[in-house]
C-alpha cells in the first residue's frame, strides 16, 4: 500500500494520468488490510489526480475523506497534510480566504511538530494569499519565514524560488531591493545548473 501510494504521489511530477491506477490499487488493497492510514493516503492521491483535471469536486470529497480518517486517528501531521490539501484546492478556486484560512491551520500544526520542511511550504503559501490581497508586509513576513527554513534545511532550489517571491513582491511596490533578490536567486540557480531557473532569474532581473 505504502510504495502504490508512493508511487502515485511521484507520478503527479511525471505523468498525472498515471496516479489514478496506482491510488485506486492502494485503495482497494488498503481496504482490503482494513488499513486506514494507506485508505487516507490513496484518497489524497485520488484528490490531486482530480485536481489536475480540474474536477474539483471530485476532488474536494477525497481531501475530506482523507481528512475526516486522519481526524478519528488523531494523525496530527495527517491532518496538517489534509488541511494544506485543501488550502490548496480552494487556492486553484481562486477561494483565497478560504485557502488562507487552511494553510494557517496547516502552518500551526508544522510550528508546533516543528516540521521545518512544512513550516516552509506552508509560509511561503500564506505569503503568496497576502500578497494577492495587498497586503504586502505580512506577505513578506512569510516568504521570510520560508527562506529562512529552507535555508537552514540545505533545500536550495526553494531558497532560490522564496527569493523570487521576495524580489517579485518588491518589484509590486517599486522598491529597487527586487534587484538583489533576483540576482541572489540568479546565483543560486547558477549553483545548481538549474538551466530554467537561470533563465527567469536573467529576465527577472
Amino acid at each position: 500500500v505504502n510504495l502504490l501510494n508512493r508511487i502515485a504521489s511521484d507520478m503527479y511530477y511525471v505523468n498525472s494520468d498515471s496516479i489514478e491506477p496506482y491510488a485506486s490499487q492502494a485503495y482497494k488493497l488498503a481496504s482490503d488490510i482494513n488499513y486506514p492510514e494507506g485508505i487516507a493516503e490513496a484518497f489524497n492521491n485520488l484528490g490531486i489526480y482530480y485536481r489536475s483535471k480540474g474536477i474539483y469536486n471530485e476532488a474536494i470529497d477525497y481531501f475530506f475523506n482523507s481528512l475526516q480518517i486522519m481526524e478519528n486517528l488523531n494523525d496530527v501531521n495527517g491532518i496538517a497534510r489534509s488541511y494544506n490539501l485543501i488550502g490548496i484546492l480552494h487556492y486553484f478556486l481562486e477561494n483565497y480566504d478560504l485557502s488562507l484560512d487552511y494553510y494557517l491551520k496547516a502552518l500551526e500544526i508544522n510550528k508546533a511538530q516543528n516540521d521545518k520542511q512544512w513550516i516552509a511550504g506552508n509560509s511561503n503559501n500564506v505569503g503568496m494569499i497576502y500578497e494577492l490581497r495587498g497586503e504586502y508586509n505580512k506577505a513578506l513576513d512569510y516568504y521570510v519565514l520560508s527562506l529562512q527554513m529552507n535555508t537552514e534545511l540545505g533545500l536550495v532550489n526553494w531558497a532560490a524560488n522564496n527569493l523570487g517571491n521576495i524580489g517579485s513582491l518588491y518589484l509590486k511596490i517599486n522598491d529597487p531591493l527586487s534587484l538583489e533578490f533576483f540576482q541572489k536567486r540568479l546565483h543560486l540557480k547558477e549553483g545548481i545548473g538549474d538551466e530554467e531557473g537561470i533563465s527567469r532569474s536573467n529576465f527577472l532581473i
